[in-house]
């Protein structure tokens, strides 16, 4: 879903996810519904641009409150020789 800009994550949503998968949609906004998501154990960010990886980041990312609460994060991007996989924690 290349040109999705919104997931909305409603209270209650999805009570026993644990592993969430975004895929590529650049336009994309860190959905604020994923701190609704208290079994989440992982989310692994596909095709995404740095710029969302970086929002993300423990350290100083400005949607960092939004998934703090998952002890696994992980970004992975295709290169033109191979895979590369960033995790978060």
């Amino acid at each position: 879903m290349k040109g999705l800009k919104t997931l909305k994550i409603h209270e209650g949503a999805l009570p026993v996810l644990e592993h969430l998968v975004i895929q590529p949609s650049p336009q994309m906004e860190v959905p604020s519904g994923i701190t609704l998501l208290k079994t989440l154990t992982r989310i692994d960010f596909f095709g995404m641009p740095r710029e969302y990886a970086c929002s993300v980041r423990p350290q100083d990312g400005q949607n960092y409150h939004i998934v703090e609460h998952v002890p696994n994060i992980f970004f992975h991007e295709s290169l033109a020789y191979g895979q590369t996989t960033l995790s978060l924690r």
